[in-house]
């Protein structure tokens, strides 16, 4: 090899500048010597530069609630404090591995100042978190992903206490695409612990196993899964559960519109209430030209629960024909039978519907209407269960229901709080409501508004009986071109106790509904009323609204929105009404300026309560070249009869500099 040297004269150098001309040259070929393995340490491990945001948040709440017994009246005032931190990168390639980290450091102090005799209150918290993606392999056949986070949550409701509370998350999802099933394994640990005044608790162990397949002609899914559970308050329960799924689909026929699709699950569970559920399902839908087609389905279930046992199979069968482009109509045809323990429940009936669509010279109407007709027959099961003693307290306007269904009215006896036996009629009186009873309190009654009393009764779990349904629902709509919507309905149920016991729940029922809208001008004006004539809770119900919305310039827009509500309650003669009404604007003073405002007023009465409400609120985004303010302000007031009156006033600054 020729030196490359060789063709300049050997001219000796000066002694001093040699030397530092000769370091000079050492340290450039010990960096160029170097930079090759540097630079393929920058490919072995490459980060991304570090990216951010600090946040300041400044807060100040102002509430106040009062009834006719008190008034308590709280400020609170916040500072907290956040630095975020995230950074990405790989290791040696980005298909070995790619991460992505984020973390967070906050500082929180809270002063609370309230009027109830309570010494004012400092609380320093802090908000330590973080949260880690790493991706491994991703376009291998096999690959897997980890994560882990952790943050603490501060959540502040009005006129409750705050809570607080930690919570994390470990997992791992490990994947084999290339498997005949492509499969995934997700494997899960997941806790929170609440502080403070929350004093939930709730840890998890998962694992889970899950991979699905598609064809052309068929598709193949499958879940197992596997949970360990401890929660609780103050006393901790815990039970272990385990769900496997599997379902399979294929597509028949030429044209692959035929489908016949099968599933089965399995659930069980043990721990403080062990239960035990298993369902699988059958279904085929066959097209048997381009009008008729037809589905069949069967359905086999049971579950378990503390020793009870409940098999149920049913079953349908339903035909559907299309005459005409508009006009569809479908018979179907289903079964189902129950045993539960020593009873049963046999269900069998038909439901007919016809649907007709049609474009017409003023718009699109559209017909539906069903019928539907079943026979049940429903053995009791066991005899009478006895309770006694159950507590009830009376507060006028407030209904007083038993806790328990079928309840044998001939069996009810009422004691005051001194266990003196109270006199039907005079006292008390029962009503049936649903499968529920009712206990009503005359003004003749001993009990007077806050007292208590207690109940002993009998009532039957099922009782046996046997009743005919027949079910009719019309419906009509008709959309105006873009200008107007309207809508009629009715629909009756006529039910028939054929034999057996009298629960209270066959009904005759008519129900009878229409609406209307309409778009003038870009508004929306809108009527809908509605009269339910039945034997149990009959209503008649109206309402009305109307909304604009308006763009006042390309960066402004408004909208402004009303509505009002009218109930009346037949069977007690009583009424219930309400009004809203709200306004807002958006306002996008430029790209870096935005304005919202908003305002709303709402007046309600109950059957047992009234009062109105107001509430202001409006907030400002502004941002900088690297900082972002927001500013937040809210007003309300809630006055009300009975309940508590409510004013909250609310500031809220916060400032966030992103790098």
């Amino acid at each position: 090899m020729t030196d490359p040297c060789a063709c300049r004269p050997l001219v000796p150098p000066r002694r001093g500048r040699g030397r530092r001309r000769t370091g000079a040259a050492l340290l450039a070929a010990a960096a160029w010597s170097a930079a090759p393995a540097a630079a393929q340490g920058f490919r072995d491990f490459e980060l991304s530069p570090f990216s951010g945001h600090l946040r300041l948040t400044a807060e100040y709440w102002d509430e106040s609630q009062e009834n006719a017994f008190r008034k308590r009246d709280e400020t609170e005032r916040t500072v907290r404090e956040e630095l975020m931190l995230r950074t990405r990168g790989f290791y040696y390639h980005p298909k070995l591995v790619e991460f992505d980290l984020r973390g967070v450091i906050g500082l929180e102090q809270s002063d609370i100042d309230v009027s109830d005799g309570i010494p004012t209150r400092s609380i320093n918290t802090s908000n330590l978190g973080f949260d880690l993606r790493a991706l491994f392999f991703k376009d291998n056949a096999y690959s897997a992903d980890l994560y882990a986070f952790r943050n603490e949550t501060r959540t502040r409701q009005s006129f409750f206490n705050t809570t607080e509370a930690d919570v994390w998350e470990a997992g791992a999802n490990l994947h084999a695409k290339e498997w005949w099933l492509p499969t995934r394994l997700h494997v899960d640990h997941h806790e929170y612990r609440g502080r403070g005044l929350d004093t939930y608790r709730e840890s998890r162990d998962t694992v889970q196993m899950e991979g699905r397949r598609q064809e052309n002609e068929a598709q193949y899914q499958y879940s197992l899964k596997f949970d360990d559970v401890e929660l609780g308050t103050g006393t901790t329960q815990a039970y272990h559960s385990f769900d496997a799924f599997a379902s399979m689909t294929r597509l028949l026929g030429d044209d692959q519109r035929d489908r016949w699709h099968n599933n089965v699950r399995l659930r069980e569970q043990d721990g403080s209430v062990s239960s035990s559920n298993f369902g699988a399902t059958s279904s085929y839908a066959k097209y048997w030209s381009d009008s008729l087609s037809s589905n069949h389905s069967a359905q086999l279930s049971r579950t378990s629960t503390s020793g009870a046992d409940t098999d149920t199979l049913s079953a349908s069968s339903g035909l559907t024909h299309q005459l005409y482009e508009s006009l569809t109509s479908s018979l179907t045809a289903r079964t189902s039978t129950t045993e539960i323990d020593q009873g049963g429940l046999d269900l069998y009936g038909a439901l007919a519907q016809v649907n007709y669509r049609k474009k017409t010279p003023i718009g699109r109407l559209n017909l539906r209407g069903s019928y539907d007709f079943y026979i049940q027959d429903q053995d009791a099961l066991g005899g009478l269960v006895a309770v006694g003693g159950e507590p009830h307290d009376y507060q006028p306007g407030l209904p007083i229901l038993l806790q328990n269904p079928f309840v044998v009215h001939s069996t009810v006896v009422v004691f005051d709080d001194t266990g003196l036996r109270l006199e039907q009629g005079d006292d008390y009186v029962l009503v049936l409501e649903g499968d529920f009873t009712r206990v009503d309190i005359p003004v003749t009654s001993d009990i007077a508004p806050a007292d208590t009393f207690t109940v002993d009764y009998a009532y039957t779990p099922v009782p046996a009986e046997r009743f005919r349904n027949d079910a009719q629902t019309y419906d009509l709509s008709l959309a105006v071109f873009e200008y107007a919507d309207l809508s009629l309905g009715y629909g009756t149920v006529d039910q028939e106790l054929l034999s057996g016991f009298e629960t209270g729940t066959l009904q005759d029922s008519r129900r009878t509904r229409a609406g209307a809208r309409v778009y003038p001008f870009g508004a929306t004006l809108g009527a809908e009323y509605e009269n339910y004539d039945a034997e149990i809770s009959p209503l008649e119900r109206s309402r009305a609204f109307a909304s604009y919305q308006r763009p006042l310039s390309a960066r402004i827009f408004w909208r402004i929105a009303a509505s009002t509500f009218r109930t009346r309650f037949k069977e007690f003669v009583q009424r219930e009404r309400g009004t809203n009404a709200s306004t807002s604007l958006n306002a996008r003073i430029s790209p870096r300026l935005l304005v919202e405002l908003r305002a709303e007023y709402r007046a309600i009465k109950y059957r047992t309560d009234e009062g109105d409400g107001m509430l202001l609120e409006g907030s400002l985004r502004r941002k900088f070249r690297s900082v972002e303010m927001t500013i937040t302000a809210r007003y309300s007031d809630e006055q009300f009869e009975l309940a508590d009156d409510r004013r909250i006033a609310s500031l809220i600054l916060s400032l966030t500099r992103s790098f």
